[in-house]
C-alpha cells in the first residue's frame, strides 16, 4: 500500500515537472518572436543610414504581414458567422 502511494506521488511530481518545463518552453518560443521588435534599435548608431532604412523596411514588412494575417483570420471568422446565419 505504501509503495503504491509513493509511486503515485512520484508520478504526480514528474507530471508537474513536465508541465512546468513545457510551459517554460512555450513561453520562451513565444518571446522569441517578440524579441525581433524589442531589439530593433539595439546598437542603432553603428549602422549607416542605408542599413537603417533596410532594417526598418524589413521590420515594416513583417509588421504589415502580421497585421494582414490577423485581418484575414478576422474576416474569415466573420464570413463563417455570417454563413451560419
Amino acid at each position: 500500500m505504501t509503495s503504491t502511494m509513493l509511486l503515485f506521488a512520484l508520478a504526480g511530481f514528474l507530471l508537474s515537472v513536465f508541465c512546468v518545463a513545457m510551459a517554460m518552453w512555450a513561453r520562451q518560443h513565444a518571446a522569441a518572436g517578440a524579441d525581433q521588435s524589442a531589439d530593433l534599435f539595439h546598437d542603432w548608431n553603428q549602422f549607416t543610414p542605408e542599413e537603417r532604412r533596410r532594417i526598418l523596411a524589413g521590420h515594416q514588412a513583417r509588421a504589415i504581414a502580421m497585421i494582414a494575417e490577423r485581418e484575414r483570420e478576422w474576416l474569415q471568422e466573420r464570413v463563417r458567422v455570417g454563413a451560419k446565419g
